[in-house]
């Protein structure tokens, strides 16, 4: 692809790209977030994503990318590219936890995180 069919652009986290900046990739946020976790010895695991041709009942559709306990509290992460959205699915297990008292967030940046885990943290969230 050349410049004109695929120009590049400046992107708001100042970094110049062509086609997609490297901060809206998904893989980069979900790692983002898993270093933050760890460095702080939050108990977490990365839920993966197989095709569905081999999942053969491993796991429910729409299960969050990142699950865990922190504070006595079970959340789940939901990772999203900004602009990204929930599938029907992802919706449902995300009522789901939050319908049982316990934290579901849709993080589209490592900042999302932060600020639950800060507000969890000081007693904000119950």
């Amino acid at each position: 692809m050349d410049w004109i069919t695929n120009p590049i652009l400046k992107c708001d986290c100042g970094e110049y790209y062509q086609g997609e900046c490297i901060c809206m990739k998904e893989s980069l946020i979900q790692k983002e977030i898993m270093d933050y976790l760890k460095a702080r010895d939050i108990f977490h695991w990365r839920t993966p994503n197989l095709p569905w041709g081999n999942r053969k009942n491993i796991v429910f559709r729409g299960v969050s990318d990142i699950l865990g306990f922190y504070c006595g509290k079970f959340f789940a992460i939901e990772i999203k590219k900004p602009g990204g959205r929930l599938s029907k699915e992802q919706e449902i297990f995300l009522n789901a936890v939050k319908n049982n008292g316990q934290i579901a967030v849709v993080a589209y940046s490592v900042n999302d995180i932060i600020s639950v885990f800060k507000e969890l943290k000081n007693g904000e969230i119950t």
